[in-house]
């Protein structure tokens, strides 16, 4: 068991210090303005510290909850609060009594937690909206060690709380991009060397997919039976950029190149799409059975990384 000797002030029920430090960090305008962030419990609080991020303050309820938590060395303001106060505030179920205030990091700056084996795609997440897909993404990601993570704007923010805790440290392991316009894209993907853009998108159904396949081998006026048939595939010729549909398998993964994934909610940004098209990408698909035609966004991501994953490992050298 580990012993902590550190100055702590300590404060009593109904003191707003805590709950004022809450608001500020809670309200994305705020983390924005005041460049902070909240991390909540020992294993993000723990990864934060490893990655050498700026930790300002520790509310802890119980010394117990400092245990294995590599604090020591940390010129960081400890303030032991009530439990209940925790609670308020929390966003668990079940709280470990221990959150943290620390500055917004760089995480190109941070000492990241990798693996020697770099996997060579950048993953772009595209109008992820939910909280708990995106921080599911970037765990994904970090699990396969993905070379950088790309967010757009108009995605979920990437340091509100809920996206942390679904992260599980992920923000800790590797390089992420925030809030970056489809205007600027190409100069991350300048940088970092990438020629091909594919794209996959939950909500490209199973009709969608198999009227564009057609319409794609054909690349011409097609001639369908029913008039919705033709009203489709008008709509998908005049908003959809030429592109090949490629089963996630098919491709090589081992080279230099970006994925973007779509939100559930929303799909892929036609700028996605586009991008996809100019760089000669494929749109990709998994195939499924029993008449299902998407996947959550997070699965269907950690499939095609993990398939990247399998193919780089069987190209290196044993």
């Amino acid at each position: 068991m580990q012993t902590h000797r550190f100055p702590y002030e300590k404060v009593k029920a109904g003191d707003t210090q805590l709950g004022k430090a809450m608001t500020l960090v809670k309200s994305k305008q705020q983390r924005d303005k005041k460049g902070k962030v909240l991390l909540e419990g020992k294993r993000l609080i723990t990864d934060a510290i490893l990655a050498g991020a700026v930790i300002e303050t520790i509310y802890f309820c119980r010394h117990e909850a400092l245990e294995d938590v590599p604090v020591d060395s940390l010129d960081a303001k400890f303030v032991k609060v009530p439990q209940k106060d925790v609670s308020m505030w929390s966003d668990v179920a079940s709280p470990q009594g221990i959150l943290a205030v620390c500055k917004k990091p760089d995480t190109e700056k941070l000492c990241l937690l990798q693996d020697e084996m770099h996997l060579p795609v950048t993953l772009i997440c595209d109008n992820i909206r939910e909280p708990g897909n995106l921080g599911a993404l970037l765990r994904s990601a970090a699990a396969v060690n993905c070379r950088n993570v790309l967010v757009t704007k108009g995605c979920v923010d990437t340091w509100e709380p809920k996206v942390l805790r679904a992260g599980c440290g992920a923000h800790f392991r590797i390089s992420i991009q925030s809030n970056i316009s489809w205007k600027e894209m190409h100069l991350y993907l300048d940088s970092y060397k990438i020629a091909q853009v594919h794209v996959a998108d939950g909500n490209f159904t199973e009709r969608e997919q198999r009227d564009y396949e057609s319409y794609i081998q054909r690349k011409g006026p097609v001639v369908l039976e029913k008039k919705s048939d033709k009203i489709l595939m008008q709509n998908l010729a005049a908003v959809l950029p030429i592109i090949a549909v490629e089963a996630y398998f098919q491709l090589d993964w081992t080279n230099p190149c970006a994925l973007v994934i779509g939100g559930e909610s929303h799909g892929l940004s036609l700028e996605a799409v586009e991008l996809c098209e100019k760089s000669d990408g494929s749109k990709v698909f998994i195939p499924m059975s029993n008449g299902m035609n998407s996947l959550n966004s997070a699965h269907a991501a950690s499939i095609i990384l993990y398939e990247a994953r399998r193919q780089l490992i069987e190209k290196s050298p044993r």
